[in-house]
C-alpha cells in the first residue's frame, strides 16, 4: 500500500466518538478518520470504522497508555507486512532496500500489522504490562513502525524516539529494535550491546 501525506478532509468523525482518549492522550492519538484524512491512499469500509469505534479501548487502559507515554492509533486498513510497508515509503526509512532484514529475516516478511487498536510505548515496549484480556502487550516491528509512520503523517512532524523493542526477533534469536530518528525510520538488531543497523 502506498501512503502519502495529504491535507484533505475525506472522512468526518462524530467527535463524541473518541472523545475521551483524544481529551486524555491529546497527540499520541490517532483515529482512522485522522489517518485516513492525512494519508493518500489509505480508505477504512465503514465496517472498519465500526469495528474501530466498537471496541475502543476502555478508560483504564487509556489511562496506562497516558501514564506510560504510548501512542494509540488505529491500525491500517489492510494488513502490511514490514517489507510491504517500506515498499511504498523507501524515502522514509533509512535503508530503502535489502539491508539486513530485506532478504534474509523471516519477520519482515511473515510478521503483520492489522486493522486493530495498537499501542506503541516510546521506550521498551515489553516493559510495558496491560491488562492481559487487551492483547497489545507486545508490538512487532511493523506495528511499531506503523503508528510511528502516522504519528508523523498525521501531524506533519516525525516523533524523535529512543530505539523501541519489539516483539520481533531476528534469524539468532535477537531483539528487533525500531526507531525513528530526524523522520527516517531505522530497523536493527542489538549485538555485542550495539546497535547494529546495516
Amino acid at each position: 500500500m502506498m501512503i502519502e501525506r495529504c491535507f484533505e478532509m475525506k472522512v468526518t468523525e462524530n467527535p463524541s466518538m473518541y472523545a475521551f482518549p483524544r481529551s486524555i492522550l491529546g497527540t499520541c492519538f490517532v483515529s482512522p478518520g485522522d489517518i485516513a484524512n492525512s494519508c493518500r491512499g489509505v480508505t477504512y469500509t465503514d465496517e472498519q470504522f465500526a469495528f474501530l469505534g466498537a471496541n475502543t479501548p476502555s478508560k483504564d487502559v487509556v489511562g496506562l497508555c497516558c501514564e506510560n507515554k504510548c501512542i494509540l492509533a488505529a491500525g491500517p486498513p489492510k494488513e502490511m507486512s514490514l517489507l510491504g510497508l517500506r515498499a511504498g515509503h523507501r524515502d522514509i526509512f533509512d535503508i530503502p532496500k535489502d539491508g539486513w532484514y530485506g532478504k534474509k529475516q523471516s519477520f519482515a516478511r511473515t510478521e503483520h500489522v492489522h486493522t486493530r487498536w495498537i499501542i506503541c510505548r516510546y521506550r521498551d515496549c515489553r516493559s510495558l504490562f496491560l491488562p492481559a484480556y487487551f492483547d497489545l502487550v507486545s508490538l512487532n516491528a511493523v506495528e511499531a513502525i506503523w503508528c510511528l509512520l502516522c504519528y508523523q503523517y498525521v501531524h506533519g512532524v516525525p516523533l524523535s524516539t529512543p530505539y523501541i523493542r519489539t516483539s520481533s526477533a531476528d534469524s539468532e534469536g535477537g531483539s528487533v529494535y525500531v526507531q525513528l530518528n530526524r523522520g527516517k525510520l531505522v530497523v536493527c538488531r542489538l549485538w555485542a550491546g550495539l546497535f547494529i543497523v546495516g
